[in-house]
């Protein structure tokens, strides 16, 4: 009833069905939460094998020896032994597991563990974040010791204009006034006389 999830042995004489759904008396004798093995040479359900509720994918290990279906309703993977079509063990996964096509590979290839790699590569990511974070730090400094050498050389030339204002130039006009009086006074009286 409601196959769902279809595998066949590697060598091609067995097929694998997971029965999702519950017998309905009188459409189906098929047993729910069963897996039919079919031999294909006959075409014919040589066994049902009981798993959990609704089983709803099916995958066959590269040698054919294990079956493993996924149970939605119980959360599970049965794992069957096609030497004598029995559900060998059952390994609770997380909620509602499904499963399409052929589920089951090789494991991923994982690098080969090198400490010494490892450790160079951490010690190389620790100076490169260093380098950041005092490149950005440089940056925020170089603006703010730009903004405080700007307002410096604003205060010390606003210190001397103060200073020559107040101090030296009285003194430099209080020198120089007699001579240039001295100098100019001939030449005005002369251009006001004239008028």
């Amino acid at each position: 009833m409601s196959p769902s999830g279809v595998a066949v042995s590697p060598d091609g004489t067995k097929v694998y069905v997971a029965n999702h759904k519950r017998t309905i008396k009188g459409i189906s004798d098929t047993p729910s939460g069963t897996v039919s093995v079919i031999d294909t040479a006959t075409d014919n359900v040589i066994a049902n094998v009981t798993v959990d509720k609704c089983p709803c994918g099916v995958s066959v290990n590269k040698d054919g020896t294990k079956v493993y279906v996924a149970n939605s309703e119980s959360n599970t993977i049965s794992v069957i032994d096609t030497t004598n079509n029995t559900e060998i063990a059952n390994v609770p996964v997380g909620s509602m597991p499904s499963a399409l096509g052929h589920f089951i590979g090789s494991p991923p290839q994982v690098p080969e563990h090198n400490a010494i790699r490892e450790f160079i590569s951490s010690v190389i990511e620790s100076i490169y974040r260093t380098y950041i974070t005092i490149n950005e730090l440089i940056n925020g400094v170089q603006g703010v010791i730009i903004g405080i050498i700007i307002t410096l050389f604003s205060r010390i030339l606003s210190f001397f204009y103060k200073i020559l204002s107040d101090t030296i130039s009285p003194s430099i006009t209080e020198r120089l006034e007699p001579k240039v009086r001295k100098k100019l006074d001939p030449i005005l009286n002369k251009i006001f006389k004239k008028k």
